[in-house]
């Protein structure tokens, strides 16, 4: 990409003891090189894909420290995106709200933004993130006024996360295509900041980097799959109705 560039090694053994396959199916072992695909077959009997490699499944899969690849060490080098948009869908999966049917938002960052690099299109650069809520929650219990409520979650409303996670992230990191920029949060009537949680923040469990024209946030993995100790996050300080953006990369 540019200037830029990585090198390592994919260990086809270590491949097949991942997948629990036999190395007596070695010989039957089949590589597809493409120029955006690869594909690793086992061709015996009835040919199947062992694994395959779009450049973001590369990416994925290193982020996530799989035994068969070496090498690589700059890979975060590859994943740090210009975000413009960002958005939820309610009623349908966001597959279908996204791709199959038309966005507005979508069309117009097609139509309006240019490549980075030379002889690309925008086609060929952008991708879809498409996020889950994951919650880590840590509660304490006051013996004996509090065992009532011992069992009872405000967080069980899953679609209450998904909008206060993106009225957070549109108010901090302010991308260009959403025209609803969310200055009044977290003071919103059905927000977590009017729940009876006392602190809570947001941050990215996957290693990639968004920028935009404000400010960056930098998300981080560890090896545990939990959210690494150099993830920025979005904190919201229900003291004083404030939301920061707290950089956690550089500290110490």
């Amino acid at each position: 990409m540019g200037e830029r560039d990585s090198s390592g090694s994919l260990d086809l053994a270590r491949l097949f003891k991942y997948y629990n396959l036999p190395l007596t199916d070695f010989g039957n072992l089949d590589v597809e090189l493409g120029d955006k695909l690869i594909r690793i077959w086992n061709t015996n009997d009835v040919p199947e894909v062992i694994d395959w490699f779009t450049t973001e499944k590369f990416l994925y899969d290193l982020s996530r420290k799989v035994p068969f690849f070496s090498g690589f060490e700059n890979y975060r080098e590859f994943t740090k995106y210009r975000l413009h948009y960002i958005g939820i869908s309610e009623k349908n999966d966001s597959f279908n709200r996204l791709v199959v049917k038309p966005h507005d938002k979508r069309l117009r960052i097609l139509s309006n933004e240019f490549p980075q690099n030379f002889g690309s299109r925008i086609t060929d650069e952008i991708v879809l993130f498409f996020f889950d809520i994951k919650s880590l929650e840590i509660k304490q219990y006051q013996y004996p006024t509090d065992f009532n409520e011992i069992g009872k979650n405000e967080l069980e409303n899953r679609l209450r996360i998904f909008k206060d996670a993106e009225r957070a992230f549109v108010r901090i990191l302010d991308t260009d295509y959403n025209e609803v920029k969310f200055k009044n949060y977290p003071n919103y009537m059905n927000s977590l900041f009017n729940s009876t949680v006392e602190r809570y923040s947001f941050s990215i469990n996957e290693d990639i980097e968004f920028v935009t024209d404000k400010t960056t946030i930098y998300g981080d993995r560890d090896l545990y799959g939990l959210t690494g100790a150099y993830a920025d996050f979005i904190f919201v300080n229900k003291d004083d109705g404030t939301v920061e953006l707290v950089k956690m990369k550089n500290q110490g």
